[in-house]
């Protein structure tokens, strides 16, 4: 892009987040705010209207009880009919038509992305600790991003503090911290969860962790599962399994801490692996140079290709960590007897 049009873009991208996140702030509701946990940091939620939207958007965040040694990021978040006025978006169309983030050289010192498939827009200034969302009208959502949601804004939150957000589901087993890593369908969200209902372990997530050096933190309070998953997963009768009316085939879902024995919000990392199924059981120790390529393709396609910080922030990562690939077979109690024996091998 030649200078005079960076400056352009760059001068319009500004302005456009510098409104987004004041009309948003003016829009919302004092009594519709909620303080969450983002990891260890806090996030300070506040809404412009009250709907069943935001509820399922509140009910998938774990409540802090106090905001730290540090302010809240303060998040405004908005519908297109509670009258936040768009400025041009031209300047952006060429973003827009490939679903990507913009490139921070251009949006510095914000970020925005504008995702044209969910109908959300994210601004956050780093430098105020401040963000906007503003999603379109529920009757054009698809709610099935809102049972986990935001994960590209929680990234900008912990790329700006050192830390990362990665694709990833952790349980705790025999306890060592156990990341678990893989691209959709590759069993690693039901493996996380069958072996967090397992005796004497616990669960952090399923699907989505933050990692602050070489902390694990959950950063929802949700676990979804796939529907053909759910007769051969144990949760007991008083279990309530959720679902989306609006989406009654899409994955369900339950919150963690009225599911499961032991939840737990944080734990050190202690090996790195990734379940694949293959049809047979076992393990082997994978190369950082194969670890980190494979950590990297699954969180940064979750996350719109991340930023340089992060990839690097995954190296040195995976660089701390044993790592192995594990073998999946059908059943679910011999792949928990597997990763139980995995980390008996790393603890050795």
């Amino acid at each position: 892009m030649a200078g005079q049009r960076l400056n352009r873009a760059s001068s319009r991208a500004q302005n456009f987040a510098k409104s987004i996140i004041e009309q948003a702030e003016q829009l919302v509701e004092p009594e519709l705010r909620r303080l969450i946990a983002i990891g260890p940091y806090s996030v300070e939620m506040s809404f412009a209207s009250n709907s069943e939207l935001t509820e399922l958007i509140q009910g998938a965040f774990i409540p802090k009880s106090g905001q730290g040694d540090c302010p809240p990021t303060k998040v405004f978040i908005c519908q297109k009919g509670d009258g936040v006025v768009l400025p041009n978006l031209d300047w952006a169309q060429e973003w827009i038509g490939t679903n990507s983030v913009i490139p921070s050289l251009i949006t510095h010192p914000y970020r925005i992305f504008i995702d044209r498939n969910q109908g959300i827009i994210y601004c956050f200034d780093p430098q105020e600790n401040r963000a906007a969302i503003i999603i379109r009208d529920s009757k054009e959502l698809d709610l099935r991003s809102f049972i986990t949601p935001f994960r590209i804004l929680w990234s900008w939150i912990a790329i700006a503090s050192s830390s990362l957000v990665l694709h990833a589901a952790a349980v705790q087993v025999n306890g060592y911290g156990v990341l678990l890593s893989g691209p959709s369908g590759s069993g690693k969200s039901t493996l996380a969860v069958s072996t967090g209902l397992a005796a004497g372990n616990s669960i952090l997530a399923d699907d989505c962790v933050l990692v602050h050096r070489e902390t694990i933190y959950a950063l929802y309070s949700r676990v979804k599962i796939e529907s053909d998953n759910l007769s051969a997963i144990n949760f007991g009768p008083d279990v309530e399994i959720y679902s989306l009316p609006e989406a009654p085939n899409s994955k369900r879902y339950v919150q963690i801490e009225q599911s499961f024995p032991k939840f737990i919000t944080k734990i050190d990392a202690s090996v790195l692996v990734f379940p694949s199924i293959y049809g047979r059981s076992g393990f082997y120790e994978l190369s950082e140079r194969r670890s980190v390529s494979m950590l990297t393709s699954d969180s940064m396609r979750e996350l719109f290709g991340g930023t340089p910080l992060a990839r690097r922030g995954i190296q040195r990562l995976v660089s701390k960590l044993p790592t192995y690939r594990l073998l999946l077979e059908r059943s679910l109690g011999e792949n928990i007897k597997n990763l139980e024996g995995l980390v008996n091998n790393v603890a050795a």
